[in-house]
């Protein structure tokens, strides 16, 4: 009985529906990015090692850019290192997406 209220009340609540959307996204680019990395480092011959790191690197960049276009983390923060926003602004090819 519990259940069904719960079950209920997730349908229609939009607010969890779109946290939880932009939650899969999340998942879903770093997994994509991870494999794509890790996948492409190894059928390259780069060490397992190497090819994690790439990996991870993949995985990163797929949830910056969710991040970065998704609507529910408008006014959210994120921190990046110094060296990435000083070469961002270094390069005037290169959008830089401010909020506020």
């Amino acid at each position: 009985m519990a259940f069904d209220f719960y079950l209920l009340r997730f349908k229609e609540d939009e607010e969890i529906r779109a946290w939880l959307k932009f939650l899969f996204e999340l998942g879903f680019s770093a997994l994509i990015g991870f494999l794509t990395g890790s996948g492409g480092a190894l059928t390259a011959g780069s060490p397992t090692a190497m090819a994690i790191g790439a990996g991870f690197l993949g995985a990163a960049a797929g949830m910056v850019s969710v991040f970065l276009h998704s609507r529910k983390s408008f006014g959210l923060m994120i921190s990046v290192p110094k060296q990435i926003t000083e070469k961002l602004h270094e390069n005037p090819d290169q959008v830089v997406i401010e909020r506020n």
